[in-house]
């Protein structure tokens, strides 16, 4: 992420004027400057924090309150601007892998002639990390996808009800695999999140919603997985509360 990345997006999405833009950006550096008094000395600009909620909790803080009425508003529009960018930058991300975890899958299934489900309820070391265009992220295994949907028979497990088409791959119902606990999250783990214990099936609509949908809206199929979930994530060494889990979705 960059200021250049931010104006050509700006410049490209929106309606603003190329003299609103500067002043955006402007203002966007302004407040990168006194990062020290929102308590975040370690953060260098704004570009760098990745978290959503450290952006607004600069927002609420009572000193930018104040900068932001001195200047007619003008600091809150940019870093509004500055959150919605990197939304959309986000939501890019997740596409791109959802699109290479899908076709590597598929790949394996194309391949694999095994069809025994051998499922492992212990502890895995930690994934490596693989890139993706252009961006390192944690390398899943297809086969335990595979074994996971297998086990689950190939059902949704918020509801399964939930059938909407046959796949050419598995010639059965349509699901997908999804990791409970977000892979992203893996470097707050000493063992793997890549594991059969963490991987539910879930159909496309569901999975999408998990996904996209706002954390009231999923609050109730995350709290459904984790209560059938947790035994085996524990025995996978795998421990965390249900708070927790709700973080992860409301970043």
């Amino acid at each position: 992420m960059s200021k250049s990345n931010f104006i050509i997006w700006m410049q490209e999405t929106s309606t603003v004027s190329s003299q609103s833009i500067k002043k955006y950006a402007f203002a966007i550096d302004s407040v990168s400057r006194e990062l020290d008094s929102y308590g975040l000395s370690n953060e260098k600009e704004l570009f760098d924090i990745e978290s959503e909620e450290m952006i607004r909790k600069i927002m609420e803080h009572p000193d930018f309150i104040d900068k932001n009425k001195r200047g007619n508003n003008m600091y809150g529009a940019a870093l509004n601007h500055l959150l919605r960018w990197k939304q959309e930058l986000e939501v890019r991300e997740i596409e791109d892998e959802y699109a290479y975890e899908m076709r590597e899958f598929h790949q394996y299934l194309l391949a694999d002639s095994d069809n025994g489900i051998r499922m492992e309820e212990a502890p895995k070391t930690t994934p490596k990390k693989i890139i993706v265009h252009g961006r390192e992220v944690w390398f899943r295994n297809p086969r335990y996808a595979r074994e996971a949907l297998e086990r689950a028979g190939y059902l949704c497990e918020l509801d399964e009800t939930h059938q909407l088409f046959v796949s050419k791959f598995t010639e059965e119902n349509y699901v997908e695999a999804h990791h409970l606990i977000p892979i992203q999250f893996q470097n707050k783990y000493t063992n793997s999140l890549d594991t059969h214990a963490n991987i539910v099936s879930i159909c496309p609509m569901c999975h999408r919603k998990i996904h996209y949908g706002t954390f009231e809206e999923i609050q109730n199929m995350i709290k459904r997985l984790f209560h059938s979930r947790k035994a085996r994530l524990n025995s996978s060494g795998i421990d965390l509360t249900i708070d927790e889990l709700y973080d992860y979705y409301k970043q």
